[in-house]
């Protein structure tokens, strides 16, 4: 999201924010089911990826349909991520906390 789909800035702003949250929690979920080996390869390993990703952004315009396109990838991603992660099994599940975000992020959306 090096460039916006449109002029305004306030929804990068969530979209940046939300990625964030979500960044936190697979940080989380990658700790401990990975532990020292995540903590001393797999974090420079991501974040070279998202640097990387930010540099393709910066230096190659693509066209809106492919940047939609990316986008709904991406959420589709990210939502998948988060139902493994917050809705695990029948008994270990944290229902509440994914419809809480699910709500939230929802209300986010309908006022942007």
């Amino acid at each position: 999201m090096v460039r916006s789909i449109d002029e305004k800035s306030v929804p990068i702003l969530i979209y940046g924010i939300a990625m964030s949250l979500h960044f936190l929690s697979t940080d989380h979920s990658l700790h401990h089911e990975h532990g020292s080996m995540y903590d001393k390869f797999g974090k420079l390993i991501l974040a070279g990826a998202a640097l990387g990703g930010w540099a393709c952004g910066a230096l190659t315009e693509f066209p809106k349909p492919v940047v939609i396109t990316m986008l709904g990838f991406v959420s589709g991603g990210v939502v998948m991520n988060s139902m493994i992660m917050e809705l695990p099994g029948e008994k270990d599940g944290r229902f509440l906390y994914f419809c809480a975000g699910a709500a939230a992020y929802a209300s986010l959306l309908f006022f942007v």
